[in-house]
C-alpha cells in the first residue's frame, strides 16, 4: 500500500513506496512562514518554532489548525527552538543569545509548561526530547571539542556521553519512554548515518538507509519502535521517510510538493511531523495515516 501526500500517491510523483506500508495523508499546519516542527506528543501538541522577525522563536500548536502559542524566552537569549515535548506538557529545546558581535552563547533548556519560564540545564549543549519520565536526550560539546549524543537522567543531573559509531561525532534526536534513542553519528569512514541506542551506555547501531542513499539520520522515535527521519538521494534531495521499526529499512513519505523535505518527530499513533520546502520558505507538515 503506497504512502499518499494530500492524496497523491507517491507512484503518480515518480517517488519509489513499499507495498507493504501503510497510507499516510500530509497536513500543513499554518501559521506564520518560515516556521517548523519537531515534536508531537500522544494529544497531538506539536513544539517547533516561528519566526516573525530575524530569529525564532519557541512555540507550540495546539492541534493541527490551532494558532502556535509562543514559549517564554529564557533571561538574555533573543532565539528559541522547542524540539521536544512530552505528555505532560513539558519541553526542550534551545535558547541562543545572539549579539550583534562577539561570540553566540547555546544553552540546553526545559520549559515546565508553555507558560513557564524556561531552565537553562547547561551551557554549551542542546536539548532535543523529553520523555515522560523526565529523561532527556540531546547533544554536547566534548572536552576535544566534538559534538556526541547525550543523555540526561533527569533535568536536575548533568548529560552523560553517549559515544559514536566508531567516528568523531553523534547526537540525538528523539527518545522513547522505554529510553531508546535515535539520532545520527559519523562512523569510521566519516559517513553520516542514522543511528539508534537501546539505551544510555549502550553502543549506537546503524540502523540503514534506501538504497543509494548518501546517508541519512533518524530524528525521532515511538512507544512502538517507529523511528522518523530523513535520508539523502542519490540526487542530492533529502527525503522525509519512516523506519517501521529499528530492524526494517525505511520508506520515503515524499517532499509535500518540494524536492525538499524533513520527518522531525511523531507520536505513539503514528502521527509524524516535520517540514517541506527550502529554510527561507519551509511549511511546517503533519503525516497521518490514510483511513
Amino acid at each position: 500500500m503506497p504512502f499518499t501526500v494530500l492524496g497523491l500517491s507517491l507512484a503518480a510523483l515518480g517517488l519509489a513506496a513499499q507495498a507493504a506500508a501503510p497510507d499516510f495523508v500530509a497536513w500543513d499546519l499554518g501559521g506564520r512562514a518560515p516556521a517548523a516542527a519537531f515534536g508531537i506528543n500522544p494529544a497531538g501538541r506539536t513544539a517547533g518554532s516561528v519566526t516573525p522577525g530575524e530569529f525564532p522563536r519557541a512555540v507550540v500548536w495546539p492541534d493541527a489548525g490551532d494558532a502556535p502559542i509562543e514559549l517564554p524566552m529564557l533571561d538574555g537569549t533573543n532565539w528559541s527552538r522547542a524540539f521536544g515535548i512530552n505528555a505532560r506538557g513539558q519541553i526542550v529545546g534551545q535558547a541562543q543569545d545572539r549579539p550583534v558581535s562577539g561570540p553566540v552563547q547555546v544553552f540546553a533548556v526545559f520549559w515546565a509548561s508553555v507558560d513557564d519560564v524556561p531552565v537553562a540545564l547547561a551551557d554549551g549543549t542542546l536539548a532535543v526530547a523529553v520523555n515522560d519520565v523526565g529523561q532527556i536526550a540531546g547533544t554536547l560539546r566534548t572536552g576535544t571539542g566534538e559534538l556526541h549524543a547525550a543523555f540526561w537522567p533527569d533535568s536536575m543531573n548533568d548529560p552523560i556521553d553517549l559515544g559514536t559509531l566508531g567516528g568523531a561525532s553523534s547526537s540525538t534526536a528523539d527518545m522513547n519512554d522505554s529510553g531508546q534513542l535515535v539520532g545520527r553519528a559519523r562512523d569510521a569512514d566519516g559517513a553520516l548515518r542514522a543511528a539508534f541506542w537501546a539505551g544510555p551506555g549502550v553502543t549506537p547501531i546503524d540502523l540503514g538507509a534506501p538504497a543509494g542513499a548518501l546517508g541519512a539520520s533518524a530524528n525521532g522515535i515511538n512507544e512502538r519502535g517507529w523511528i522518523a527521519g530523513w535520508a539523502e538521494t542519490e540526487a542530492g534531495e533529502r527525503h522525509a521517510c519512516v523506519w517501521m521499526s529499528a530492524s526494517g529499512p525505511p520508506t520515503d513519505l515524499g517532499t509535500f510538493g518540494s524536492s525538499i523535505s524533513f520527518a522531525r518527530g511523531l507520536n505513539a499513533r503514528g502521527q509524524i511531523v516535520g517540514d517541506s520546502g527550502p529554510s527561507s520558505a519551509s511549511r511546517p507538515v503533519v503525516w497521518r495515516r490514510s483511513p
